[in-house]
């Protein structure tokens, strides 16, 4: 380097935070090279500035950033440790998790900022409700009676809680599709519902009437409501499910426990036929816990357990077994009165 010539530092910087080396020429036999703890881009060349050569008074002392050009700024104080790297099984995991905490709020309605306020305990039955809410809550409360109509035209409700209002009987009234998401009509006293209840609802995904004293659903139960996922009806008195209601391909949870099943060849037929084609119910799912109390040879047997040949005879055999007790009652009154006769015949 000749003397009075100015120095033109070169950087080399790495790309993440750690030991960034930098490199400075010198004249000479001599040159210099210095490592700093940086972030990239924090140590910067400045004006270059004009230092003394080896003639200097103080040239055998070690030039400083200042004198060299470069100004750095004081962020890493100290060494970096270096980066640690991401173990993927731990990042899925992690994944995994929030995706199931996601779906559980979807689930609960805490997603998507529809979250249930505290119930409004009504003593009768409103004559209109809120129009501009997500839930309505009137678990509690004491109805007897339900205009369906009033509940659903005109809102934008996602959440309907009837639970525990003592209700007995729903009016139907008013047709087309809501807002309605969530259904829970559960330990009240219904004994039917309306013929088309729930049908043609899209938005449909979870409907509770569990507890109630319902012994048959009505025709066009659901229909149309393809997107349930949830149906709740244990504890009701239940002994035959339509076949459309098994047949659902989204239904992922359906709960029937508690009802008194009729093991008739429909029901068992309707059965085998949503495992079939529900592929994404597990057929203990679909038949869990439930007990026949009826026809009296099976009563007391898990549903599971009985076969399409303990229900369904073929229609011969059932004949045969229909006939056989008159042929035997037609033989003993036929060898009665053959019996009689011999009696009464004159003797000779």
């Amino acid at each position: 380097m000749m003397p009075g010539s100015s120095v033109a530092p070169e950087l080399l910087l790495t790309s993440g935070c750690g030991e960034a080396s930098w490199w400075l020429g010198g004249g000479g036999s001599r040159g210099l090279g210095r490592t700093a703890a940086v972030l990239p881009g924090l140590l910067i060349p400045s004006e270059p500035r004009h230092h003394a050569d080896s003639r200097h008074p103080h040239g055998n002392r070690e030039p400083s950033e200042e004198s060299l050009g470069l100004r750095a700024l004081p962020v890493c104080a100290e060494r970096i440790p270096p980066r640690v790297e991401r173990d993927p099984e731990a990042e899925m995991v992690c994944q995994l998790g929030a995706l199931l905490i996601l779906t559980l709020a979807v689930e609960t309605g805490l997603a998507g900022g529809c979250a249930c306020p505290a119930a409004e305990v009504l003593p009768q039955f409103p004559s209109q409700v809120p129009a501009d809410v997500c839930c309505l809550n009137y678990s509690g409360s004491s109805f007897s009676h339900v205009r369906w109509s009033v509940l659903t035209n005109g809102t934008n409700a996602e959440t309907l809680d009837l639970s525990f209002c003592n209700i007995s009987h729903v009016h139907a009234g008013g047709g087309g599709a809501s807002a309605l998401r969530r259904v829970r009509l559960a330990h009240n006293r219904l004994t039917a519902l309306p013929r088309d209840f729930l049908a043609g609802q899209p938005n449909l995904t979870e409907v509770d009437l569990s507890g109630n004293l319902i012994g048959e659903l009505p025709e066009g139960f659901l229909r149309g409501s393809d997107n349930l996922r949830t149906l709740r009806l244990q504890q009701n008195r239940l002994r035959l499910l339509p076949g459309s209601l098994l047949q659902k391909t989204g239904l992922q949870r359906l709960e029937l426990d508690g009802n008194p099943w009729d093991c008739s060849c429909l029901f068992l037929q309707g059965l085998e036929e949503g495992r079939r084609v529900n592929s994404t119910t597990a057929p203990q799912d679909l038949s869990g816990n439930l007990t026949c109390a009826s026809p009296r040879h099976l009563a007391g047997r898990a549903v599971r357990s009985v076969s399409l040949g303990d229900a369904c005879r073929p229609a011969g055999l059932t004949a045969l077994f229909i006939a056989l007790p008159l042929l035997v009652l037609s033989a003993l009154v036929l060898c009665w009165c053959c019996g009689g006769k011999r009696k009464e015949a004159p003797v000779s």
